[in-house]
């Protein structure tokens, strides 16, 4: 069995308290899973990368290891990234002829999951802070 990305659950936004007014309370439940082949809520990772890294990089993109031409992701399918501080985060993903660059404002926790025909390139940040991450895809 080869290794798999699993997220399940439900984002709930509204009263969650059990004493905090009328019942029922407004709220809204979204199932959150990823994938959709073979096992819900799971999406193949044959190829994985994780780290924690300090950027001090205020004024430029710079790479995060493991994604990209040469490193152990090289075809990414799902991303996990969590910031401390405001971070520019800029995504390349394949398109022909042109491949799409997206950059994100990031300060917290981001997720994101690609389609096998637009993955994941290329990961860069740019600011001043910590990130940790993880990576998941082809090699």
């Amino acid at each position: 069995m080869s290794d798999q990305v699993s997220l399940a659950g439900n984002l709930q936004i509204g009263n969650l308290g059990v004493c905090e007014g009328a019942f029922p309370g407004a709220l809204t439940t979204i199932p959150v899973f990823i994938g959709g082949g073979g096992c819900a809520g799971t999406k193949p990772a044959p190829a994985k990368f994780s780290g924690v890294q300090s950027y001090n990089s205020p004024g430029a993109f710079v790479a995060l290891a493991g994604v990209g031409t040469g490193q152990p992701v090289t075809q990414g399918n799902f991303i996990y990234l969590k910031s401390d501080q405001a971070m520019q985060v800029r995504i390349t993903q394949q398109n022909t002829p042109v491949d799409d660059v997206s950059i994100i404002n990031v300060r917290g926790i981001f997720v994101l999951e690609f389609p096998d025909d637009h993955y994941l390139k290329l990961l860069e940040v740019k600011g001043v802070g910590k990130v940790e991450y993880v990576v998941s895809g082809n090699q």
